[in-house]
């Protein structure tokens, strides 16, 4: 009897072990801007940019010369808000993961006041 409740208990934490190892695969890197959305026209100078990636990305969002850091939740959801100049304004944000690579996505934003 304490021979199965040994082997059952190594079962178990092998397959703990497997599951936190898959737990921990890497997740390949992505990214999408989910609004405003691509040609949107809007009518105030500041506009929030929201979008998802992987988790522990880092997320930069430029618009023109302006550049800010996105705060990216723990399912990878992120936002930031970004200022727009009159007129067409084009929105880029990259990401990054630990492992050094980036994807990048853009849209196009009019401001008209």
């Amino acid at each position: 009897m304490k021979r199965i409740a040994l082997l059952l208990t190594i079962t178990l934490l092998t397959l703990a072990i497997g599951v936190v190892a898959c737990a921990k695969e890497e997740t390949e890197l992505f990214l999408e801007i989910t609004q405003p959305q691509d040609g949107a026209q809007v009518s105030t100078s500041t506009i929030n940019v929201t979008g998802k990636t992987i988790p522990d990305a880092v997320v930069s969002v430029s618009v023109d010369d302006q550049l800010e850091m996105a705060d990216v939740d723990p399912i990878g959801d992120f936002s930031v808000t970004v200022t727009l100049e009159e007129g067409p304004n084009y929105i880029e944000a990259i990401a990054s993961d630990q492992q050094g690579n980036e994807k990048s996505a853009s849209i196009a934003v009019i401001y008209i006041p």
